[in-house]
């Protein structure tokens, strides 16, 4: 906002206040002298300092924007600065990460060297001593070829070819071959037990315990009846009887599945009674040779239909 202007004594002394005040009664020149007189006297000194402290505050508001302007300024400089630094310590950060990965980076170089270098000394130190052998062998034979002698060769026993096409001892007699053409005794390649050989002819076949294996699963078919159950400590039980099945028999050993039927709500109603016997809390179990004990879980309904079940047993 421009600074208000004040009332000057040159305004006074050109214009004055009014021409012609009509409210006195004095002439005209008397009212504009008593006019100008209280206008100098008391308007404008409150004018003037009314005008010096509006301008004040005017010059005080512009004072404040103008810091403002100035500490936004230093923000935005501050910022930048900040955002320079955050920049500066990621380049460095940077840096350092690739200081750390060219010392690994060398660190692997300088063992690798000294890898190569143990395998150029390894293979050196070999060479070195295949030729000292070499020259020690060579020394050894006296009067006649190096090719025609072996060291430590063993009267009577065959030579033969290394690799390289030099003889060497082979550490076999003549006596340790058989003839070309030779006989052999029947009871010689046949005749064995078929767990260690094949018999001609397969007299004697494998049984599954030469092999390791179990013998062919068997299945049995047994019957829970209606009749059969009897309660005991609050279980439902009934003891059938199962061919083939034994007390030393397990869940690894013996399987024991719902029956089938063509009817289908006949099916619907055995899958229920296995159900409620097999249920958690039930089990199967052989309580005697050739016996299977179906016992149901505590608390248990009793089947209220026959349940057939299969028994499968692979032992």
């Amino acid at each position: 906002m421009s600074d208000l202007q004040k009332i000057t004594e040159e305004q006074m002394n050109a214009v004055g206040v009014c021409s012609a005040p009509d409210v006195l009664s004095g002439s005209t020149s008397e009212n504009k002298a008593v006019f100008d007189k209280m206008v100098r006297q008391l308007v404008a000194p409150a004018y003037n300092a009314a005008v010096d402290a509006i301008n004040a505050i005017n010059q005080t508001e512009s004072g404040i924007q103008a810091a403002e302007e100035q500490r936004s300024q230093a923000e935005a400089a501050r910022s930048d600065a900040e955002q320079s630094r955050a920049e500066a310590e990621a380049a460095r950060a940077a840096a350092e990460l690739a200081r750390a990965a060219a010392e690994a980076a060398r660190q692997l170089a300088e063992t690798a060297r000294e890898d190569l270098e143990t395998g150029y000394v390894s293979q050196a130190r070999e060479a070195a001593e295949a030729a000292r052998k070499s020259a020690e062998d060579a020394a050894a034979i006296a009067g006649g070829d190096f090719a025609t002698k072996v060291k430590g060769a063993v009267e009577g026993n065959l030579a033969s070819l290394d690799q390289s096409g030099n003889l060497k001892d082979s550490g076999k007699r003549p006596d340790a071959f058989a003839d070309k053409e030779h006989s052999h005794q029947k009871e010689d390649i046949q005749n064995f037990n078929h767990a260690s050989t094949h018999r001609t002819g397969g007299g004697d076949a494998l049984t599954p315990s030469d092999i390791g294996a179990c013998t062919a699963p068997v299945a049995v078919s047994v019957t829970l009846t209606v009749s059969g159950w009897s309660s005991a400590s609050g279980c439902w039980t009934q003891t059938v009887a199962c061919t083939g099945l034994l007390t030393t028999d397990n869940q690894s050993t013996v399987m024991v599945l719902p029956g089938g039927s063509s009817d289908a709500d006949a099916r619907i109603l055995i899958d229920e009674a296995y159900a409620a016997v097999a249920g958690p809390g039930g089990k199967f179990e052989c309580s005697s040779d050739g016996q299977l004990t179906a016992t149901g879980p505590k608390g248990g309904d009793k089947p209220t239909v026959n349940l057939p079940l299969i028994v499968c047993i692979a032992r």
